[in-house]
Order: C-alpha cells, then structure tokens, then sequence
C-alpha cells in the first residue's frame, strides 16, 4: 500500500505522507496546518476515496479486497467524519504530514533554482513544463444543488458562486443552479440570505415529515439552519455538488426524582444539573427553547396532564429566576395535595448559604429570618418566602436573560421514556419504577424559526405526532441526573504506531467479580462496572493496569487546569502534567483539541473551549 500520495484542493497541491513512530511531535503551527490542509482536501469530493486510502495506511490495514476494520469513536456518526477524525489525531501524532508542494522555480540555465553543479552532471532534471493558462483551456461547468434534509428540492434560494469572481444565482424548481463558461476547477458557494431560505423552508419544517434523512455521502455537505452564519461549502467543476439543509434542534433532558409526588416543586438534587442546562444555553443563546414537562404513569391522564406543564412551567421559572411564579405556589387558591408549604421551605433553607453554621437550637425559619434581618417571628410569611425563593434561584448562579424566550409545555404520561433508556436507570428499592418517567426536557430550536412543528396546545395528548417529531429530529441529546447502575469503562489498545491491537486476550477484575475477553478489531474492551466500584484491574499480554473509575460529580471542572489535563489526556492529546502555569505542552494539547472541532487555536481554556470540552468528554 502506498504510503504518499499527492491530492489537490481548491488549486493548491498537497504532498501527504505517512511516517513511522519516532519521528518528534508536530510544532502546534505544524498541527494547525496540517489540519487546515485535511479540512480543504476533505471539501474536495475527488479527494474522499484517497483519504480512506490513507487512513488504511495509518490503521495498518492492507488492501482493500476484505472489510475494513469496523470504525467507532465518540466524535462522529459516519465512515467519512471518522476517517477525518483518525487522520487528525494522526497529525498531531506526527504520524500524518500533508504539506503544500512548493511551486518549482527554473533558472536562467533551464534547471531548478537550488540544484548543484553535481546533480546538473549526474542527473538533469527533467524540464518542468510552464504552468499551463487555465484561459486557454476549454470551458467548464459548475451545478449545485440545494434540498431539504428528506432531499426534496429547495426553489429560489439566492446564493453566489465564487469561480472566476462572484456569482449570484438562484435555485431553479429541483433545487439547482448551474454556472458556465468558466475555466476554474475549484470554487466554493456561500447561502448568506439565511432568513430567506428561513422562510423558503417554514411551511414543510412547521408539518409532520415522513421519510428519512439523508446520511452522508461523496459531493454533499450537510448544514443544520441556525445562526445568520453563511452556508459554504467548495465545489468543483463538472461535478453536482448537493447542499442538504437540515433543521437545527438539541435536545436536554432532567430524569431523576426532581420532584416529589403531586408537586412542581424543584426538590435540590436538581440544581446541579440545572446548572449544566444554563451551561449549555450559554453555548447557543439564540435559541428558542420549548420546556417540556413529563409525569410517572400513576394516576389518571387528567390530572397528569396539567401536573406535567406545571413542572414545566416551574422548571422554566427557575431558569429565569421568576420568584413570583414560585411564591404563588404557597397560594390557597393552589389544590390541597399540590400546594406548597413548610417542606418546601426547609428544603429551601437547608440548601442556602450559612445554614452549616445555624444552633441546633435555633428553627430554621426563625435562624434564616435573623441572619437575613428580617422580622424574627419564626413564621415563613411572604417577606420570608420572597427572600428565600430568591436566594435559592440564586443557587444556579446566573439565570437566563430577560430577552431568551422560553416556551413551556405538557405531556402527561403520554410519553414514557423506552425500555433501553429504563435499562440504564437505577433507582432506591422502595422506590416505584414508573417514577422514573418523572422528567422534564428542553428543546432548543432555531431563534427564528422556533419550535417546530408547532406545539398542537399546551398539552400533547397521547399519539399526537408532534412530539415524537422534535425528538427525531434532535441531532444532539444532553441527558443529566441519570443514576446508573453502571458505569462504562473504554480502554483501547494501540501499539507503537498507533494501529489498533485486535485479538488480545484480557482479564478484568473488580469488585468480586472476574471476567475474560479479547478486544476488538478496533483495540477497544468495554467493561460494564457497577456503581460504586472504585477500580478495575486488567491482565493484558502478562502486564497488570489498575485504572481508577472515577465519580463524575468529584472530577474536577474542566475550567480547571487539572480538569483539563484529565479530559485531554484521555482523549489522546498528550498535555503533559496539571503544573501551574501550565506547560507548552498542555498549550500545544488545547491548541490541536481547539482546531479539531473549530475553535480559535488560542492554547488557553476559555469559555468556549470548557463547553466543548465537557460535551466530548461526556461530563
């Protein structure tokens, strides 16, 4: 198999080769231009079959007469963003060098500038032929197409074609548009009038859709509607290039006993995990966001119903610190069993700042009014309450701002969650297992297109379509407060060059249990350890590993530079030692982890770099 290759992208020539352990790690600049030269090459349809070519040489597979080894990993769903994905850490392994060829240069004597008078005798270089005027070759074409996620076509959608200059254009009744008489062979098409493709695409996203999606494939890109960032994508000629735009939707979900029986109230076990919901409104603030609340399967749908947008609605209101929908919760116009009262507020009391220094002496109520000097009568009347609920809204840090728009809705028991995701849920023993239906879910959608298809009335009755279709087309799931009754362990097995060890014979042993295995053709063994089971032990090829399995709520923050060092390690990026101030190689590490999923390249773990990290990681 070969092991160079020379790819063209967009003009430019790139030589690529693969090298052998030992060669030194890549500079961060070496890094960063061996990505940005993948990510132009990988734009180039032409280019996709060598790329696999490449990524077999790097794996150790050779030929192509049998099946590759199967490909898996956390940062894509398709063969193509794996195989990019492989090659990336490739590069940063120095494993991989994809280079641009030099433009060679002829001297007066008709030989290459930087010859010696040695090799002119020995071997003279064959003349290079002048670089040929694309002007005066014969025209070309170049055809785009534009549909929706199902591949129907998307009419009169503006959009430039950047060959030879700009070109505006627009999509005919299939979608395309179509551009000759140029002599270029690359380009690129840029949609920037997003809010007019917005409303080209409203009508069928607000609707029910049958069909399946489109999935990756050579000449598509692929772009969800979001933001008012251009669409872009290169081209080539002679080539149909499709551009498949998709509905932007993530979905956030709260499974857990947040909320005690018959009630709307928030129990504090939640606050951790709201706080992960504001983090991860914080990464897409243009959002609007559907709230969507869900009841266990005890009781009649008619009072599930309304008890479902009532978390909703509380839910929301904690999100946006709204103290006065909570207060009104203590109402008597409230219904016996769902109105709030002394529970709540130890609950509440218990959870705010200085409570670990209060007398046992001293009630709750009468110790929180002392220390806010509030009228000490040892009665949580509205001037207590109001200065409690506020505190423990409070707790999330920062609510969202006034301008997110919110909007809140009910399901009952309509949906329940599916016996796979019952499966992963542990839950105490005198606890009901239908209380784990007990959830509520944030959909963020499009700012402008919001929540589509429209929510049928603020409560989902069972078997209405609408629901069951945000969540097929969620492209991203959040799930928090998952308790589990176990925890998955990764380990994959690589050798000296990085190749995958299949076949290896392993044992395991934890807690009281012993198991045995081989790893897989990708190198990867995957133990199901319970909860609680501090370390595992692995035997592989007659050495002995002992790996911690570490909590998730006692690992340090990403924001940290220990944190940091954890994630980035394990995901393969070698940052060296947590040291303060950190080292160049935990720069160099959150540099290639910054460009690898389309960061600045700044070194430092910023605000943005902290989300993205935490959502790859897992936590």
């Amino acid at each position: 198999m070969a092991s160079f290759w020379h790819l063209e992208a967009f003009g430019v020539h790139y030589d690529v080769r693969v090298v052998g352990p030992g060669s030194g790690w890549p500079t961060r600049a070496e890094i960063a231009s061996g990505h940005e030269a993948l990510r132009d090459l990988a734009a180039v349809g032409q280019n996709r079959w060598e790329l696999e070519e490449i990524y077999d040489a790097v794996s150790g597979f050779e030929g192509s007469g049998g099946a590759r080894p199967p490909l898996q990993g956390p940062f894509a769903e398709t063969r193509h963003a794996q195989v990019l994905e492989r090659l990336r850490f490739t590069i940063r392994t120095g494993q991989l060098v994809i280079e641009p060829r030099p433009q060679p240069r002829i001297g007066a004597d008709g030989y290459l500038v930087g010859s010696s008078p040695a090799d002119i005798v020995l071997s003279p270089p064959e003349p290079v032929p002048a670089k040929v005027d694309d002007k005066n070759q014969e025209p070309t074409w170049f055809e785009v197409r534009v549909v929706d996620e199902l591949g129907e076509p998307i009419a009169d959608v503006p959009l430039e074609l950047h060959v030879e200059g700009h070109h505006a254009l627009t999509t005919d009744g299939d979608g395309r548009t179509r551009l000759d008489g140029v002599h270029e062979h690359y380009g690129s098409v840029h949609i920037a009038e997003l809010n007019a493709l917005r409303e080209l695409l409203r009508p069928r996203w607000d609707t029910i859709r049958e069909g399946e999606w489109l999935e990756q494939q050579a000449d598509h890109s692929f772009a969800p509607l979001r933001g008012q960032k251009p669409i872009e994508s290169g081209v080539r000629s002679e080539t149909l290039h499709t551009i498949v735009i998709q509905p932007w939707v993530i979905r956030a979900r709260l499974i857990g006993m947040y909320f005690d029986t018959n009630k709307c109230f928030l129990l504090p076990k939640a606050l951790t995990d709201i706080k992960k919901l504001k983090q991860l409104y914080d990464r897409y603030p243009d959002s609007a966001i559907l709230v969507v609340g869900h009841t266990d399967l005890s009781g009649d749908p008619s009072y599930n119903d309304p008890l479902s947008l009532e978390r909703a609605d509380s839910a929301a209101a904690y999100l946006k610190d709204d103290f006065k929908a909570w207060l009104a919760w203590y109402g008597f116009d409230k219904p016996a069993e769902k109105r709030w009262g002394s529970k709540e507020d130890h609950l509440m009391i218990a959870e705010v700042a200085g409570f670990g220094s209060k007398p046992a002496s001293e009630s709750d109520v009468r110790w929180f009014q002392r220390t806010r000097e509030l009228a000490q009568d040892g009665i949580a009347g509205p001037q207590t309450r109001t200065q409690l609920i506020t505190e423990y809204l409070a707790l999330d840090e920062t609510p969202l701002p006034a301008s997110a728009k919110l909007v809140t809705h009910g399901c009952g028991e309509s949906f329940p969650l599916s016996d796979d995701e019952l499966a992963s849920l542990a839950l105490p023993a005198d606890d009901e297992p239908n209380q784990r239906h007990r959830r509520v879910e944030l959909y963020f959608f499009d700012h402008q297109l919001r929540v589509q298809p429209p929510a049928p009335a603020s409560i989902s009755p069972a078997g209405s379509p609408e629901y069951p279709e945000w969540g097929r087309r969620a492209q991203e799931t959040y799930d928090f407060g998952l308790a589990r009754t176990h925890v998955t362990v990764i380990v994959r097995m690589l050798d000296h060059g990085d190749t995958p060890i299949a076949d290896l014979s392993w044992t395991a042993a934890y807690g009281d249990s012993l198991h045995e295995g081989g790893t897989a053709e990708d190198g990867v063994i995957q133990l199901a350890i319970p909860v609680g089971v501090p370390s595992v032990c692995l035997v592989l090829a007659g050495r002995r590993y002992c790996l911690t399995v570490t909590d998730p709520e006692g690992y340090p923050e990403a924001s940290k530079t220990a944190g940091a060092v954890e994630r980035l390690n394990n995901l393969a990026y070698h940052p060296g030692p947590s040291t303060q101030p950190p080292t160049s190689a935990f720069e160099d590490a959150v540099a290639a982890f910054q460009t690898d999923h389309g960061l600045d390249a700044t070194g430092e773990v910023d605000e943005p770099t902290e989300g993205k990290l935490t959502a790859v990681y897992g936590f």
